[in-house]
């Protein structure tokens, strides 16, 4: 009876021969070394292996997602822009922190709650955040800048 544990085939796929796996070495995986350069030279020769292939109508969709995408950014910055404190103090606070995190290119905070990396991100942060949360991250940042 063979043992089958120790015998797998060849992976050169116009081969499929039995190797002989030899206990305690390393696994073959070719029955010789012709086999294994022919193999390479077969997945070698393969077009696009892995690679997606867009059409025309697919990059012109891409393309109009990304104008899509311009919109959306533009209108939400634009509404980031109108969006104020009606509170003197908090309106001055968002001011520094907007100032800060402009400087040191809008990193994440880590103050209560994660405020993730962006521009956006942190735009947002500011006009909901209360004068706390404020404070915390203005620490923070300029804990960070010393």
């Amino acid at each position: 009876m063979i043992d089958t544990t120790l015998e797998t085939r060849c992976k050169n796929p116009s081969c499929g021969k039995p190797v002989h796996q030899i206990p305690g070495h390393r696994r073959r995986q070719y029955c010789n070394d012709t086999c294994k350069q022919t193999a390479y030279r077969l997945r070698k020769e393969q077009p696009h292996l892995g690679v997606t292939i867009v059409d025309d109508g697919t990059q012109q969709r891409i393309a109009q997602l990304e104008r899509e995408l311009a919109e959306a950014n533009k209108l939400i910055e634009r509404l980031l822009g109108k969006k104020q404190s009606k509170q003197p103090f908090k309106r001055s606070l968002q001011e520094r922190l907007t100032r800060l995190l402009e400087q040191q290119d809008w990193p994440a905070l880590d103050i209560h709650y994660r405020v993730k990396a962006g521009q956006k991100e942190g735009r947002v942060f500011i006009i909901g955040a209360s004068i706390d949360l404020l404070s915390r991250a203005l620490g923070q940042l300029e804990e960070q800048q010393s």
